[in-house]
C-alpha cells in the first residue's frame, strides 16, 4: 500500500529538526570550513532501494545523499558517493590496498562513512534461495535465473515451495557454513579496511555502520539471518574503540523502530505467493533486501547522531 507523500515528508522533517538542534547548540564563533565526506560502502550506500522525490535528485537517494544534504545546509560539503553494488569486505579490502583510483577517493577526507559486511551474508543468502528452488547461479543474475526461479515455484506450490524455503533453516546446513565463512572472512578484513583507511585520510572521522537483519521477525529464517548479522555486529563493537572509528548502531536503530511503515520490503511469503500467482514485478520487489526510502531515512539518522556524538 502507497504511503502518502506528507508523512514521508513530516519524517524527514523529523530528522532535519535533529540536525539543527545540533548545528545551533554549537559555537556560532566557529571558523567557516568545507566538510570533505566519502561514503564507502556496498549497494546500501550507493542508495538501491531509496527513490529520489523529483528531478534534478539522481534515480537514488539514499543515506549518504540525505546525510550530505542536510549537512550542506549548514556547513558546505565536498561529498563523493562511492558506494558499489555486490561488494563485499574482501573486495572493498582489496580496492583499499590495490585500485590507484579508489584509493584516492579518500584524499583529503576528513568524514569517511562506510557500510560494508552486508553482501557477506547476503551473496550465499540469495544463492541458498534460488538453489532451494532448482536454479543454480553462476555470477549475477539473469533475468533467465529469474524467470526460471518464478517457473519452479510455480510447479511446487504453495505448501512445497515454503517448506523448501523453511528447510534452509539449518543450523548444520549449506546456508549456515557460508554465514560462517563470511563472518570470518568480515573479522579478518575490518581491522585491515580501517587501518587503510586511516592511512589513506588520517584526518577523517570515521564512521562504520552495523548491519541490519532485512527480515521480518516471523519469517523462518529470521533467527538464523539475525545470529550471523549479530557475529559482525559484536565484532564491530569489540574493536570499535582500539580501532579508532565510531560506530552508527543501524542495527537497533532498525529493530527499535516502531513507526507504522515498513523499513525493508522482503518478505518470503509474499514473495512466494507472487511467484505463484506469476507476478514477476512483485516477486522482485518482495525479495529485494535492501532499506526502503524509510530505511535509509533511519541510516541517515543514526549516522548523524553518531558524527554528533560519537563517543
Amino acid at each position: 500500500m502507497k504511503r502518502p507523500a506528507k508523512k514521508l515528508i513530516a519524517m524527514v522533517a523529523a530528522m532535519f529538526m535533529l540536525f539543527t538542534v545540533f548545528f545551533t547548540s554549537t559555537s556560532a564563533s566557529a571558523q567557516p570550513m568545507t566538510l570533505h565526506y566519502v561514503a564507502l560502502g556496498d549497494s546500501v550506500t550507493y542508495g538501491m532501494s531509496a527513490y529520489a522525490p523529483t528531478y534534478p535528485y539522481p534515480l537514488y537517494y539514499g543515506y549518504a545523499d540525505m546525510l550530505k544534504d542536510t549537512l550542506d545546509d549548514y556547513i558546505a560539503v565536498d561529498y563523493l558517493n562511492a558506494g558499489i553494488p555486490g561488494l563485499d569486505s574482501s573486495e572493498m579490502l582489496g580496492l583499499l590496498t590495490s585500485d590507484l583510483a579508489y584509493r584516492y577517493t579518500l584524499s583529503g577526507r576528513n568524514l569517511v562513512t562506510i557500510n560494508i559486511g552486508g553482501n557477506n551474508l547476503l551473496t550465499p543468502f540469495i544463492e541458498a534461495i534460488f538453489s532451494a528452488f532448482g536454479v543454480i547461479l553462476e555470477g549475477d543474475i539473469t533475468e533467465a535465473d529469474f524467470t526460471q526461479l518464478i517457473y519452479n515455484i510455480n510447479m511446487m506450490g504453495e505448501e512445497d515451495a515454503l517448506a523448501a524455503y523453511s528447510n534452509l533453516n539449518n543450523p548444520s546446513g549449506q546456508l549456515a557454513t557460508a554465514f560462517k565463512a563470511g563472518v570470518k572472512s568480515f573479522k579478518n578484513d575490518l581491522p585491515q579496511i580501517i587501518a587503510e583507511v586511516r592511512v589513506l585520510a588520517p584526518d577523517s572521522m570515521i564512521v562504520l555502520n552495523t548491519l541490519y537483519n532485512p527480515l521480518e521477525t516471523d519469517d523462518p529464517l529470521y533467527k538464523l539471518v539475525d545470529k550471523y548479522v549479530r557475529q559482525i555486529n559484536n565484532f564491530i563493537w569489540a574493536i570499535y574503540a582500539d580501532g579508532g572509528f565510531a560506530v552508527a548502531d543501524v542495527y537497533n536503530g532498525f529493530k527499535s523502530y516502531a513507526g507504522p511503515y515498513d523499513l525493508v520490503a522482503f518478505d518470503s511469503d509474499m514473495a512466494i505467493a507472487s511467484a505463484l500467482e506469476m507476478e514477476p514485478l512483485k516477486v522482485a520487489a518482495y525479495v529485494d533486501p535492501h532499506p526502503n526510502t524509510f530505511g535509509h531515512i533511519i541510516i541517515a539518522t543514526v549516522e548523524f547522531a553518531t558524527y554528533s556524538s560519537p563517543f
